[in-house]
């Protein structure tokens, strides 16, 4: 037997060590995915931060509001018409958004499942997806809610990733095929994808480039394919946002028609957003030396994890030692695997995945005599370069937590195929195919050790969310006990507003909280219904108190709400924010009803109604 068939039968031998069925990932993902919902129902959305404007907004694209031109917004226009779309289809409510972001959230664990198992293997791809499912499917490991698939904090991140996973598959079959359908439908997802948000379309372009340089220099393509679907990418990915501009462009000029479709490429290019204490400290650009560090000594936990598991299954090991080290190893690696999750590992996902991605390009030039093995390896790269990408907005501060429910998402599935996958893969040559099926299932049963954790932590969540919000449809509940949750107050706030607000009243709430408005049902005169201080940046005070001061809604609801993360005192005390506003508020309205203690100080919390004063102007 040659060196090279030697080579092939081994590894035909390791791809087939772990059988996993296709039914039985299946029922796996499925009762899943069942007992997380079950176990999470209607416990994922915050009362007042964030997610109030994902169901204001598309309710009143519902009554005939224009995105853009009477509600802002600081990204792309798809979503919030997505959104408005399944509440014409299907009935203005929550449960009607939590419904179809659960069909998304499925297709996208499905989307994710079919890449890794083209690119890798079964068992790697079952156990990518039941993680994704874990970390960021149903999750409540913050402090407030909205950091899921099913209620985020913004639709753009959830809908933005299920269709960049659409869009690397089909364009890796574009390029691996050269037919022209596969390219336009990716060129299709490429045009939707750019009016989500700018780190998931830069993500995007960056991995779409990318394989397309690696497919010419690796022979993986052939030119004239590139000549062929390139074109009919382009011309595909110009429809989508065309057909947006169109429609805007009958409400106002096609220049901001075509301007507020291209948010996610010029929100970017505002410098206060990037230089804002917020986002500094979320790159963990605040102390860059300390977690720089932080991030070498958690990559070096990772490598010596893996290390540890190969030293385990080593076969070259015999008698005695060999058999003590197998015996007390096993239950010690799974326990090492669970403590660097609990110690933030995360961190290191940066240099997990950038190792990854440099291992799987040497693959790649070593399989020049195998085209099978170079187009599955060219999509591994694909997504490793849209994981390693989208892991440039947190930086040196990757974390689970937060927005790196999205962000981290794929950085977290590259770690699974890094351990499932690419390491059984470098030491194919060196051990026997019966221990690289060992490394394999011990490598995965760890990765389903350290999800035990954030199970802990979401029913610790999960257990605090007993106070009911809304009805009906409406319904979720919310912590009533959490740091800066509004919780407490917001069904006292609630029933006030019903008990002095007529059908076709306005109420204005500040500086966040358009739930309110949305469980009233009382329409809000803000085109920025959430003015936190991204928003200030952006849009500027005048732009909250010009259409108060036009519309003279009949109530002003003032909600406590800390912005000490960015930098700022508490909207209304801080002159650069909100100051002005509440002055002429004040002169212009009166508090009828305070619930909670001192909400217009910095110590308190809770909120303040406030009605037009009679004599003023409607």
């Amino acid at each position: 037997m040659t060196q090279r068939s030697h080579i092939g039968t081994q590894r035909e031998s390791f791809s087939r060590a772990v059988n996993v069925r296709p039914s039985g990932a299946l029922l796996l993902h499925a009762v899943l995915f069942a007992v997380l919902a079950a176990w999470s129902w209607l416990k994922w959305a915050d009362p007042v931060v964030d997610f109030g404007r994902e169901l204001y907004v598309p309710w009143q694209l519902t009554q005939g509001k224009v995105l853009y031109r009477d509600i802002e917004s600081l990204y792309g226009p798809l979503s919030p018409y997505i959104n408005a779309l399944w509440m014409r289809l299907f009935g203005v409510s929550l449960l009607t958004l939590v419904i179809c972001n659960l069909a998304v959230l499925a297709a996208t664990v499905v989307g994710v499942h079919m890449l890794v198992r083209r690119s890798t293997d079964a068992l790697t791809a079952s156990v990518a997806s039941v993680t994704l499912l874990v970390v960021s499917g149903f999750r409540q490991i913050d402090g407030t809610g909205n950091y899921n698939f099913v209620t985020p904090y913004a639709h753009e991140a959830t809908h933005g990733i299920g269709m960049s996973v659409g869009l690397l598959l089909a364009w890796h079959a574009a390029l691996t095929s050269g037919r022209a359908r596969y390219s336009a439908v990716a060129g299709l997802l490429f045009g939707s994808v750019l009016m989500t948000k700018p780190e998931i379309l830069l993500a995007a372009t960056v991995a779409v480039g990318a394989s397309l340089l690696i497919a010419v220099t690796y022979n993986v393509t052939e030119p004239r394919n590139v000549r062929r679907i390139l074109p009919v990418f382009a011309c595909a990915a110009v429809v989508p946002p065309s057909l947006f501009a169109a429609y805007l462009a009958q409400h106002m000029t096609l220049t901001a028609a075509f301007e507020d479709v291209l948010r996610a490429v010029t929100a970017p290019l505002n410098r206060s957003i990037a230089t804002n204490r917020f986002y500094v400290a979320g790159m963990g650009l605040d102390q860059p030396g300390t977690n720089a560090a932080r991030m070498l000594l958690e990559f070096g936990a990772f490598l010596g994890f893996a290390a540890g598991l190969i030293a385990v299954c080593w076969t070259g090991w015999r008698g005695k030692f060999h058999r003590l080290v197998a015996e007390l190893g096993r239950p010690i690696v799974l326990v090492a695997a669970v403590l660097p999750w609990l110690l933030g590992m995360a961190r290191a996902l940066p240099l997990i995945v950038l190792s990854t991605l440099a291992t799987v390009i040497v693959l790649l030039s070593r399989r020049r005599d195998n085209p099978e093995q170079r187009r599955r390896l060219l999509l591994l790269v694909m997504w490793t370069v849209y994981a390693l990408t989208l892991l440039a907005k947190v930086g040196l501060n990757a974390r689970l937590e937060h927005y790196g429910f999205y962000l981290s998402l794929p950085a977290v599935t590259v770690l699974v195929i890094a351990l499932c996958w690419v390491i059984p893969e470098i030491l194919n040559e060196r051990l026997a195919p019966v221990a690289i099926g060992e490394f394999r299932v011990l490598a995965a049963m760890a990765c389903g050790a350290a999800l035990l954790p954030l199970l802990v932590t979401s029913n610790t969540g999960y257990r605090g969310r007993t106070t009911v919000i809304g009805s009906g449809g409406d319904r979720f509940y919310a912590n009533t006990a959490a740091p800066e949750s509004q919780a407490a107050e917001l069904p006292a706030t609630l029933e006030v507003i019903r008990s002095v607000a007529s059908p076709g009243d306005m109420l204005a709430v500040i500086p966040e909280g358009v739930m309110v408005n949305y469980l009233t049902r009382l329409e809000s005169p803000l085109r920025v219904v959430n003015f936190m201080p991204p928003e200030l940046a952006i849009f500027g005070e005048d732009e909250l108190l010009r259409p108060i001061e036009r519309a003279r809604p009949r109530f002003v609801l003032y909600v406590h709400r800390n912005t000490w993360e960015y930098g700022y005192q508490l909207f209304g005390t801080d002159e650069r924010y909100g100051a002005r506003t509440l002055r002429w508020i004040i002169q212009h309205y009166r508090p009828i009803r305070t619930i909670g203690e001192r909400p217009l100080e910095p110590t308190g919390h809770g909120t303040v109604l406030f009605e037009r004063t009679l004599g003023a102007p409607s």
